[in-house]
């Protein structure tokens, strides 16, 4: 789907599986369900969700840097007081799931 060399692979502890934080970040901004709306999500929510994906801790810093790095995939939907600008997949992010 979204994988690409230049994007750090991960694997879990256990090192059964392995995922690129930019798969996590998909993951983690995707619908569970047509029914509901794209999640707008801060980078903490994002890093905290990320990290459980991922099975280890992932600091914001990667993840800031892959969405800025990717800003084609992601597209920044404002600020809500308290949790600061929230994040969603673009149209082209969409599109690729």
């Amino acid at each position: 789907m979204t994988r690409d060399s230049r994007f750090p692979v991960l694997s879990n502890p256990r090192g059964d599986y392995s995922i690129s934080v930019l798969d996590a970040i998909f993951q983690v901004l995707s619908k569970e369900n047509k029914a509901q709306a794209w999640p707008e999500k801060s980078f903490p929510q994002i890093a905290v969700e990320v990290s459980k994906k991922i099975g280890r801790q992932v600091q914001q810093p990667p993840i800031r840097g892959m969405v800025y790095r990717r800003t084609d995939l992601f597209e920044r939907v404002g600020e809500r007081k308290g949790s600061g600008v929230r994040w969603r997949l673009s149209k082209k992010g969409r599109d690729l799931l």
